[in-house]
């Protein structure tokens, strides 16, 4: 059986399953956006539903209906947004999940409509932990993933703490490990460095369920501790029972016992007391299971059931298909196998629905040794296949997930050898390349000097004659000059030509690195000093006299490039100029897409427009058209 998530559920937002840290973060918002008349109304109405919002959902609902009906009246964002979610929180905490659902999902369109990217997180992740709960795989991971990418993008540090965590979760319940493990390791990073010590201690406690599953119990109780040490520190009520409740499932799991009773009752009387359901549902199925595995199916079949009473009202499916495992564990050692069956067959239902081999493994189990209670033995066979399939199926998960690391690690030196070999015959290639230059430079040298000797010998023999030589080819010299000068003058145009187009890709490059950073953090910044920042870079990205620039030391290399080229097509425009000299240059995409600051798809969509107005034929390559105009 796995953990319960309760030290994350009754800590956090709704995801946490019973605390409201996400709504008061964005309680100071009412103020600034409401009327006077209305704000005092709606600020009240939204303190009395939280509140009520864990000890009577009804009275909670009702006041957040109110307040959101006057915050629609008056036309406020941030009264609709908070009031909606305080609806999804009172409909959770009432077990009307597809009603909570249905609230978070207006909230995330009100969200997304008024581009508030931070709120459109927080709302994937509430989205996120009712599907969770619901045992959706897929949905949950698709908006715990939504949460993680707008959270990196807004830098809010502290959501992105929660929201890897949660998807952390989601990978541990569908039984993959490494991933999981991987999630919490990133939330882990990113809480010690903003200083969130609760969400430190509840990946230590997610780490150590982890562990546990995998049989490595000293490094499962290590982390556990680890938890409990900053549970206790903090003093959060919540977190310290869910803790006990954990710890009496690891002390269950290595045999324990009494330990274990010790702490699901220590966290029992916790919940109790704060009337939190969803906590004592948790401490009831452990505690249902421990009474099962010491043969005490009397205490077994009580707590079960008050367990499932509650996972029922609250519609956990995997919940109820925990519960009425143990319940059928325990009618079958009270000796009522038709009961049992019942209770065997719902929950084996349930867990190929929600797709755990966890649960499969388990209730197949339970289901064989029904049937062979019944001495149906044939029956009891196939379940003990089906218990031996999903036993295996978690086994190959795993090595597969080993396997992968093992490819990924050889193809990752792979191609560091060959990068290596790469870069040895380039360096090569470069030692050859400058000996043949020196040599074609000694040979210049030393023709030149056979030349002027022969010339001198021919002179002193035919003075006249050696005159008229000795002018002759001082011109045809004179002339060779010249050309050298005007084709280094050249050479040397074109490489300052291609070293300032160069430089610009670099420079908005650059710029456009920084401008998003400065971006990423100017939701911090009060003074508006940062936006002033992103204004002058953008401007200076999209500076034209850099072009103007560009275009005439451009025409100083290609003289009558442009000229024909506008005479031949008259309708393109400055940008589609601007491409053709790039191209012309022989520059390759990226850096073609740096200099213009656009994309990569950008500078194909771009080169497809201009292979359209240049009227060049599909199967004819764009680049050479150009470089042979």
């Amino acid at each position: 059986m796995k953990f319960n998530w309760i030290y994350i559920r009754n800590s956090c937002p709704l995801l946490l399953k019973g605390g409201f840290v996400f709504f008061s973060l964005i309680i100071w918002s009412f103020h600034y956006s409401l009327l006077a008349s209305d704000s005092t109304r709606i600020q009240a109405l939204y303190d009395s539903s939280r509140v009520y919002a864990y000890s009577d959902g009804s009275k909670a609902l009702n006041f957040a209906k109110e307040g959101y009906q006057l915050s629609k009246q008056s036309e406020n964002y941030w009264g609709q947004l908070n009031l909606l979610q305080m609806m999804g929180e009172a409909y959770f905490t009432l077990g009307e999940t597809e009603q909570s659902i249905a609230s978070f999902e207006e909230a995330l369109s009100l969200s997304e409509s008024r581009d508030d990217w931070e709120e459109s997180a927080n709302n994937y992740v509430s989205l996120a932990s009712i599907y969770t709960e619901q045992g959706i795989k897929s949905k949950a991971l698709e908006h715990s993933d939504q949460a993680v990418r707008l959270f990196v993008a807004t830098g809010d540090s502290s959501g992105l703490c929660d929201a890897l965590l949660r998807y952390g979760n989601v990978f541990n319940d569908s039984g993959d490990h490494e991933e999981a493990m991987a999630q919490y390791l990133r939330s882990i990073e990113v809480c010690e460095a903003v200083g969130r010590k609760m969400f430190v201690a509840y990946n230590y406690a997610s780490i150590a369920i982890l562990h546990d599953k995998q049989g490595e119990y000293e490094t499962a109780e290590s982390y556990f501790l680890k938890a409990g040490e900053v549970f206790e520190e903090i003093g959060d009520t919540y977190s310290i029972a869910g803790h006990h409740n954990n710890m009496g499932i690891f002390y269950k799991n290595i045999g324990a016992y009494q330990k274990a009773i010790d702490a699901f009752e220590r966290a029992t009387a916790v919940f109790d007391s704060v009337g939190n359901e969803r906590g004592l549902m948790a401490c009831y199925s452990n505690l249902g299971i421990l009474y099962n595995k010491i043969s005490d199916f009397s205490k077994a079949r009580d707590f079960a059931t008050l367990a499932l009473t509650i996972s029922r009202r609250f519609e956990d499916m995997e919940g109820n298909g925990d519960n009425l495992t143990s319940l059928a564990q325990a009618e079958l050692g009270l000796g009522n196998p038709e009961i049992a069956l019942t209770y065997a067959l719902e929950s084996r239902e349930l867990a190929y629905f929600v797709e755990s081999l966890e649960r499969q493994r388990d209730v197949n189990l339970v289901l064989s040794d029904i049937y062979h209670a019944f001495g149906r033995n044939e029956l009891a066979f196939a379940r003990y296949q089906d218990h031996i399939v999903a036993k295996d199926s978690l086994f190959d998960l795993d090595k597969n997930r080993q396997m992968n690391d093992l490819r990924t690690k050889y193809e990752t030196e792979k191609k560091d050898s060959e990068i290596a070999l790469l870069a040895k015959n380039a360096e090569i290639d470069e030692v050859k390349k400058n000996r043949l230059w020196i040599g074609l430079a000694l040979t210049m040298i030393i023709g030149t000097l056979l030349i002027y000797a022969q010339w001198q010998r021919r002179k002193s023999e035919k003075k006249i004659f050696a005159q008229e030589q000795e002018i002759s080819e001082q011109k045809a010299r004179t002339a060779q000059i010249q050309n050298q000068q005007l084709q280094q003058e050249l050479e040397f145009k074109q490489k300052e030509l291609t070293a300032k187009v160069l430089q610009l890709a670099r420079k908005n490059e650059f710029l456009e690195e920084l401008d998003q950073r400065i971006q990423s953090i100017s939701e911090q910044d009060q003074s508006g000093q940062t936006a002033r920042l992103s204004r002058m870079i953008r401007s200076d990205i999209s500076r034209e006299n850099e072009w103007d620039d560009f275009l005439a030391s451009f025409k100083e290399v290609h003289t009558d490039f442009l000229k024909g080229v506008q005479t031949s097509h008259q309708n393109l425009s400055k940008s589609e100029l601007r491409l053709i000299c790039l191209m012309k240059m022989n520059l390759s995409g990226k850096e073609i897409a740096n200099a213009l600051n656009i994309t990569a798809d950008g500078v194909k969509k771009a080169r497809y427009r201009l292979r359209k107005k240049m009227a060049v034929e599909s199967e004819k390559n764009l680049q050479e058209h150009i470089l042979n105009l």
